[in-house]
């Protein structure tokens, strides 16, 4: 209702008026009685609820006396500082910090846990006693990352695989969880986390809203979490049977070079400013949105092939790319693969639009086959002209600039209203491809330019992200 209604789930801000309007009780025209339940909101959240759900009286909102849990014991795990040379570039400093981070994870795991006296009811001798599967007497733990990639040591896919290779024999109890992963698997690493089948996960904060989870002993962040909110609603996973459960925090005090306002600042407050930056990138930026905004409407112009794409992500939760032969006019079948190199899930022929497996390694052959059929369809729904099939994909639908939200506004007589169709985004990464396929490589993809803009400070960030995921795909 208050972070998630005002970010991407406006829906929620309707909640109080919806309630209101339509849940009648049936006893006098009366509403039916609402109750909101958080266990972790901070005083300028529930004010930001009381005002969205439209609760008037301060005796509708009932708030604990204290919010400590004296169940939780927190502890910050210190990290030595890593010894490197002047002029270390950022991702060698945050690969080193993150390291010594893994050694540190392993050595809370291994000894601080097991010799905990807050969890001295355990009673285990390692931690693979510790986590081992003991049906709902299960002792079981959370690590949070803030990262999903297995690329880098501070990723969830990196440390899960890490902690397998160190306690082998209870490798099968460890499991990950990430926002960007597929939601069949995710819904099914939730299920046995839930029933003890996987006693430890790895996972990012995108796991954990609304799970209820009594057994959790302990929590261990691999960095700060974001903020002081959002760790104590990340660490609140843990004890929630009330029995005595240890939050870690791994800290490592080493300095960065200074940052774009000549601060040093370490690995861990760049990752929240990067975070923070991504989605919040300075008044600049939204000063120069709105004033374009008030001189022209313009919006994004995409190309069937990307549209398509964008709908079986959208639908299926997968991504996928158009490969190779692609754009040869002598082709007779496109390969549909996955996001990163060596990825497929088979191909469809342009001759009657027939799909074929052939060659998946992404997910069952019934899943291909619903993901190729569902491709094959959207182009038959979409495809009036019956073009050929890469004529089609290579269509960029234009949607005509509109005159500015000032001149629209100073064109509406007094006492009228009217209303304003603003595109979510302009044609620039449209502009950017046209330029790029022209005179440097058709092979550019619109998702790859637009992935490219984001976690980006400067001109020379766009052109390594671009870089990157160039060779990426």
């Amino acid at each position: 209702v208050s972070e998630w209604g005002h970010d991407f789930r406006t829906a929620y801000l309707k909640l109080g008026d919806n309630s209101r309007a339509f849940c009648f009780s049936g006893h006098n025209g009366e509403t039916i009685p609402t109750l909101g339940l958080t266990g972790t909101a901070s005083f300028d959240v529930l004010s930001d609820v009381q005002r969205e759900v439209g609760l008037q009286n301060n005796s509708d909102i009932v708030r604990p006396e204290k919010l400590e849990r004296e169940e939780l014991k927190f502890k910050i795990k210190n990290i030595p500082a890593i010894k490197i040379g002047a002029g270390t570039d950022f991702w060698t400093l945050h690969n080193s910090v993150f390291e010594a981070k893994k050694q540190g994870l392993l050595n809370v795991l291994q000894n601080d846990l097991i010799s905990e006296p807050h969890l001295r009811e355990c009673n285990a001798n390692s931690f693979s006693d510790f986590i081992k599967y003991q049906g709902n007497n299960s002792n079981c733990g959370i690590i949070f990352c803030p990262h999903s990639t297995d690329k880098m040591p501070s990723g969830v896919q990196y440390i899960a695989n890490y902690l397998r290779q160190q306690f082998p024999d209870v490798a099968h109890l460890i499991g990950e969880y990430y926002g960007s992963g597929d939601s069949s698997s995710l819904e099914q690493v939730q299920d046995d986390f839930k029933s003890n089948k996987i006693t430890l996960l790895v996972a990012t904060k995108a796991f954990g809203m609304g799970i209820d989870k009594p057994n959790i002993r302990f929590t261990l962040h691999i960095t700060h979490p974001i903020s002081i909110e959002g760790f104590y609603q990340e660490a609140g996973r843990a004890g929630r049977d009330r029995k005595n459960a240890v939050c870690y925090v791994l800290h490592c005090n080493n300095l960065l070079v200074p940052n774009s306002k000549g601060k040093d600042v370490s690995v861990a407050r760049n990752i929240q400013d990067t975070f923070l930056f991504n989605s919040f990138k300075g008044s600049d930026y939204e000063k120069s949105i709105t004033l374009e905004l008030l001189d022209r409407i313009t919006f994004p112009h995409t190309s069937n092939k990307d549209q398509t794409q964008d709908v079986i992500f959208s639908d299926l939760g997968r991504e996928v790319r158009f490969g190779k032969p692609f754009p040869n006019p002598n082709s007779t079948m496109i390969y549909i693969n996955g996001g990163e190199f060596g990825q497929t899930y088979g191909r469809i022929r342009f001759n009657g639009l027939i799909s074929e497996t052939n060659g998946n390694n992404m997910c069952s052959e019934v899943e291909a086959t619903q993901l190729l059929n569902s491709m094959t369809q959207f182009v038959r729904d979409t495809n009036p002209n019956n073009l050929n099939l890469l004529e089609w994909l290579q269509v960029v639908n234009v949607t005509p600039e509109k005159q500015g939200i000032e001149f629209i506004i100073s064109q509406i007589p007094n006492n009228q209203t009217s209303v304003i169709t603003i595109g979510l985004e302009n044609n620039g990464v449209q502009q950017t491809l046209e330029y790029l396929n022209l005179n440097f490589n058709p092979s550019f993809e619109y998702a790859m330019v637009k992935n490219s803009t984001n976690f980006c400070q400067s001109d020379d960030d766009f052109i390594n992200n671009l870089k990157t995921n160039y060779k990426r795909t």
